[in-house]
């Protein structure tokens, strides 16, 4: 199966190098940049994740706070310990909408749901369903899929849960038993235009089977020609060739 898959579509191990992919710009055009920051009214100014929704917004997930920008103006949404229709913490690691326009924020400490008609982060929504056990835990990454399914990335496992029937169900990866404290990263859940859900992880790049419903991992193996450069998966992302890049630390 793993053959049969390796040969029909190409992973590409990617390894920044500078302008080793870049075309020359015509006419010696430069590109523009414009920068916004917290002088301009973002939270702060080191950037974890953006998400744009379906209504345009983007989601800028930040060290301190999440905060939705429409071009113009920012609604910021923080932590408040006296006010349990606030984020559960201010360092955002992931962000997601599902199939009700909610928006799901993955954080250090905790799943949280902001709903679309109110944009108040609703906790008891997820403390009154079989995701209560993700409120208070470090969540690496989120991401809703097209079917009503809920993906949920912590160090220690994989989560679906579907947001109509309720019912979890979990994914083992491989962890390490040594290490003592929660890494801060971002890992990536990305689902491509063949609708194949990826998972990028501290252990390897995971690749969803829906036959066997099960996760096979791709790792760092010096006995392999075709390997990943390292295991820590930071960054996917398919291009118009339908190619998957694999970025890595």
């Amino acid at each position: 199966m793993i053959q049969k898959f390796l040969s029909i579509v190409a992973i590409i191990l990617l390894t920044i190098i500078p302008n080793c992919f870049a075309e020359d710009i015509p006419n010696g055009r430069l590109l523009s940049f414009e920068t916004i920051s917290n002088s301009d009214g973002l939270s702060h100014n080191n950037v974890r994740c953006i998400f744009q929704d379906s209504k345009g917004f983007l989601w800028i997930g930040t060290n301190s706070g999440l905060n939705r920008y429409d071009g113009k103006d920012y609604l910021i949404f923080k932590h408040d310990p006296q006010n349990p229709q606030t984020i559960s913490s201010n360092c955002i690691l992931g962000i997601s909408e599902d199939i009700y326009h909610n928006i799901w924020v993955a954080t250090d400490y905790g799943l949280n749901l902001i709903m679309r008609d109110t944009y108040k982060c609703n906790r008891s929504a997820i403390d009154s369903t079989s995701l209560v056990q993700f409120s208070k835990i470090p969540i690496q990454s989120v991401f809703c899929d097209s079917e009503g399914n809920i993906w949920i990335k912590t160090n220690q496992n994989i989560t679906r849960g579907n947001l109509k029937t309720h019912k979890l169900r979990s994914y083992a990866i491989e962890t390490d038993i040594f290490k003592e404290e929660f890494e801060q990263y971002s890992y990536p859940i990305f689902q491509d235009s063949q609708g194949i859900l990826w998972i990028g992880s501290e252990n390897g790049l995971g690749y969803y089977e829906p036959e066997n419903d099960d996760f096979i991992f791709f790792k760092e193996d010096e006995f392999l020609s075709h390997k990943l450069s390292n295991n820590h998966v930071l960054s996917i992302f398919e291009d118009s060739k339908q190619r998957i890049w694999i970025g890595t630390r």
